[in-house]
């Protein structure tokens, strides 16, 4: 009956036949589409899905007199002056924000999979003013003009080690469209468009033009909830243009111990190609330590080999943990090496039943930490500390594939939004201090396009440890996500999020709680004493993207509410007080800027307690409702949370 059910809502997601319509293209005139711009160096014909609208116009450099003569006066200085006083160019309707309908990132390349690849052609973007659609704008204020002058462009060299096709080999729509959605995925890029230009009617030889747009790569945020603690982040993503970031973050805190420091790291993105990434990083000025990681994911599903090797060495001054015979908070010195290492390998299975490729995946691996200083543990008690050593196994099946829109957690450039069907299972030993024991848990991901409404997603797990019979620690979790199709009024556009979550923890230990606090229930709420083994939470929002801009900083307003139950009081869950929180803000962003998106909130908490800390008014870098994470991972026990 559940597979029954579930049909429907999988067989949505395969692709279907598409026809299509062939559009001669001339030199001195430029398609556009939902999905591209061509604007080809000769006479050319291209094929466009006849679901796809597209318009044929001249370039600017052709479309009229005026045009001309801006083309002859920028050929020197001084006429270019004279030009600029004399000649006004007409208003642009860049403060529109464009609207990508949810698409499938594959269909628009599927006519081309019978092709040759003759040449590879990396076109830059300018940072600042010029959009994918309109390569050619300049920035109309002072600071765009010398910000894209001083930029470092990403190095062609960089842009081309995440090319899964080379020249003369044939064309696969799977491998372009995970090409582009890999490049996108970059904090350096801000967007990514693959153009494909025929050779010839028959489209038996390619070109590719591979638009990229870099962000501006150095940023600053900082954030503070009551103008007392400060946390101040420092990065470059993308150092000299080689792809490579380092980040810092210096924080003030009087509600934490150290009440200062410093950590950071160095990372250094897909080594010669291999799509090997390493990362460096340290804490100093009260707490001390270091890490190095060197990892591989499994980032497409045609991806066979992945890994990790991962090395810990931490001196923390002070770490909180919960102490419950006095029932509130200590701080307590800590040290400890952590050693994990783990391999996987895929094997394609059941080709097309869902998405384009399908996988069937095992990992083995190994995580050891070791504590030199800590606090008092038991056997039942502050299991986070126990020394211990791990073996688990995994076993996935995932059919994963992805869906191309925009604004839903951007502002404009291009999102990729996952979908299909993931089911895990894993199990394996531990080994601590006190006991062996094994464990078990299966969890699942599965998301679609539902038509008209939007966009859903449904996640469960299920897990727990095992000693002589008998399940401890298990947790069973699960979510519902949604996000609506765009609503457009005009200008304005709009989405609406929901998403609903249930906790329940069985045989846990006695210091083991769940909680509601900020992002694991109500938005800026803290309460030490709201702690259960079970809970209930409801979030609501609602985001108006507007045509308002201050120099490329784009705002949008949001309102939310954000509803929760724990049973720290009642066994039944909903007998205990609902807690809640009702706000309103606005979010800034500039979509070619690294820096977070910037955000105002103020907060009401209707039933607001004693022990209640609740930030009514924050100013931080950006938070919102997330989509499920759909990637294959290492295997891991099910977090309590």
């Amino acid at each position: 009956m559940v597979y029954g059910v579930l049909m429907p809502f999988l067989l949505h997601g395969q692709q279907q036949e598409e026809k299509y319509n062939l559009v001669p293209l001339k030199k001195g005139q430029r398609l556009v589409s939902e999905n591209r711009v061509i604007e080809p160096i000769n006479d050319t014909v291209v094929k466009i899905p006849v679901t796809e609208d597209y318009v044929v116009l001249r370039t600017k450099s052709d479309s009229n007199f005026f045009d001309f003569l801006k083309d002859k006066a920028y050929r020197r200085k001084w006429t270019k002056e004279i030009h600029n006083i004399i000649i006004k160019s007409p208003a642009t309707n860049d403060d529109v924000l464009p609207i990508l309908k949810m698409k499938n990132t594959e269909a628009s390349y599927l006519i081309y999979n019978q092709s040759f690849i003759r040449k590879i052609k990396i076109r830059k973007v300018k940072v600042f003013g010029a959009t994918l659609d309109d390569p050619d704008r300049e920035p109309r204020y002072f600071l765009g003009k010398i910000g894209n002058k001083v930029h470092v462009y990403t190095r062609d060299w960089v842009i081309r080690k995440f090319f899964l096709f080379r020249e003369g080999e044939k064309f696969d729509a799977y491998s372009v469209t995970e090409t582009e959605r890999i490049l996108r995925e970059q904090p350096y890029i801000e967007d990514v468009r693959i153009n494909i230009y025929p050779i010839n009617a028959s489209a038996d030889s390619v070109d590719i033009e591979i638009m990229v747009k870099d962000n501006w790569s150095k940023g600053v945020s900082a954030s503070t909830a009551n103008l007392q603690d400060l946390y101040l982040n420092v990065w470059d993503n993308n150092l000299l243009g080689t792809g490579q970031t380092f980040d810092n973050e210096y924080f003030i805190d009087d509600k934490i111990l150290p009440h200062r420091g410093i950590n950071g790291y160095y990372h250094i993105n897909n080594i010669f190609g291999s799509f090997v990434n390493c990362r460096i990083s340290y804490d100093a000025f009260g707490n001390q330590g270091y890490g190095v990681r060197l990892w591989r994911d499994f980032f497409t599903q045609t991806t066979r080999y992945a890994g990790e090797l991962l090395y810990e060495d931490k001196n923390l001054q002070y770490t909180r943990l919960y102490n419950d015979t006095m029932y509130n908070w200590r701080y307590y010195p800590l040290r400890y090496r952590q050693l994990n290492t783990w391999v996987g390998r895929a094997f394609p299975v059941l080709s097309g039943f869902f998405t384009s490729y399908s996988n069937l995946s095992y990992a083995a691996g190994m995580y050891y930490r070791h504590f030199y200083e800590r606090p008092y543990v038991s056997q039942q008690y502050r299991y986070q500390l126990h020394n211990r050593t791990f073996f688990l196994n995994s076993i996935t099946f995932s059919s994963i594939g992805h869906y191309k829109s925009n604004l839903i957690y951007s502002y404009g450039r291009t999102e990729d939004i996952p979908y299909g069907i993931l089911i895990n299972y894993t199990t394996g030993l531990e080994y601590n201090e006190f006991s062996r024991r094994s464990y078990h848990s299966v969890s699942t991901v599965m998301g679609n396009n539902i038509g008209q409404l939007g966009f859903g997603y449904f996640n469960a797990a299920l897990g727990g440890f095992v000693r002589q019979n008998t399940w401890e620690q298990s947790v069973f979790k699960i979510n519902l996500y949604f996000f609506s199709n765009l609503l457009v009024a005009g200008r304005y556009k709009a989405r609406n999020f929901v998403s609903i979550g249930y906790v329940k923890g069985f045989n846990r230990n006695v210091d083991e709680k769940l909680n509601i606090n900020n992002f694991s229930g109500v938005r800026g709420f803290f309460n030490d004493t709201a702690l259960g083994n079970k809970k209930l939470t409801l979030n609501f929002e609602t985001v108006l993207f507007t045509p308002f801009k201050i120099n490329d900083f784009r705002f949008a307003f949001f309102g939310f509410v954000d509803l929760a139950w724990i049973d720290y009081l009642h066994s039944r869950l909903l007998e205990n007080p609902m807690f809640s929180g009702i706000g309103i803000g606005v979010r800034m962003r500039n979509e070619r800027l690294v820096i977070k998106t910037f955000q105002l909130r103020l907060v009401y908490y209707p039933n607001i307690r004693p022990t209640t800390i609740g930030d009514l008014f924050v100013i931080s870098p950006e938070w919102r409702l997330r989509t499920p994470d759909m990637n294959i991972k290492s295997p891991q026990i099910i977090e309590y949370q």
